[in-house]
């Protein structure tokens, strides 16, 4: 991962000043070369602003809707897009594929709770008049300022199945050099065996300052925190899920960890 944002730049580095491992015979190959090199560090170098490619929305809407014409579920989805044109337009191309992916694969979701909804009505859900009992899924997206070079998508979910409500967040985080989503993993790269027990002291120092029980803690590994992780300017956020800590507990937790101890491993200076 690291060596692959360091690569270009020593190309470029080692053309510019002439390396001798790379002749040139002629003024017009040495000036195409500074050229190419001069392009090459640029890219390198050029900062490309999310925010500012973000473009409209991918949006998924459907509606559970009976003869009476009542409304007995709703499934709503917001996910960004981003414009291919402009800087780094290979990479938003490929995470907007990303999230138009995640989109298709939320038809079966989506039945799954109209399903729900029909279940709870019972046989005549479809002539219904009053839709007394609340089914819905609502996913709204925000877009945290992550480290230069990185994005970092939150993903917002509201959740009511027949009166149990429900939200939580989720997160995706992107190498903006070439738009791939990275595990936790591939973005500490060489790192990761030094970081994963600091991470994870962190995550358990945490828990036990906000008295949020752990079962077995000394059994815990990093892997199980990292399905679902957001990378913003301060820290790491780590995700849990009901009962992930605690079986006895069945609430989501937000665990924030400070970037301080991890910037030189990031290359963030």
């Amino acid at each position: 991962m690291k060596l692959t944002r360091i690569i270009p730049l020593l190309l470029a580095l080692a053309l510019l000043c002439g390396c001798s491992a790379m002749p040139f015979t002629t003024p017009e190959e040495q000036q195409a070369a500074q050229q190419a090199a001069e392009a090459a560090k640029l890219e390198n170098q050029s900062r490309a602003d999310p925010r500012e490619a973000l473009q409209t929305d991918l949006q998924f809407s459907r509606l559970l809707v009976n003869s009476a014409g009542v409304t007995l579920a709703e499934y709503q989805v917001r996910f960004p897009y981003f414009s291919k044109n402009g800087q780094k337009a290979q990479s938003f191309t490929r995470i907007n594929e990303y999230y138009q992916n995640e989109l298709a694969g939320l038809n079966q979701d989506a039945d799954s709770l109209f399903t729900s909804a029909k279940e709870a009505y019972g046989p005549d859900w479809d002539t219904v008049t009053e839709a007394d009992k609340r089914f819905f899924v609502n996913i709204s997206y925000q877009l945290p300022q992550a480290p230069e070079g990185y994005l970092c998508v939150q993903c917002d979910f509201s959740v009511c199945e027949n009166g149990q409500a429900e939200q939580y967040s989720q997160a995706q985080v992107f190498l903006l050099d070439n738009g791939w989503r990275l595990t936790l993993e591939a973005l500490l790269g060489s790192d990761y065996e030094t970081a994963a027990p600091m991470l994870l002291a962190d995550i358990l120092q945490w828990c036990g300052d906000n008295g949020v029980q752990v079962t077995n803690p000394e059994k815990r590994t990093l892997e199980e925190f990292s399905d679902s992780y957001a990378l913003t300017g301060e820290g790491f956020v780590f995700y849990t899920q009901p009962f992930q800590l605690n079986n006895k507990d069945a609430n989501r937790y937000s665990i924030p960890i400070s970037l301080s101890a991890y910037r030189k491993m990031l290359e963030l200076g």
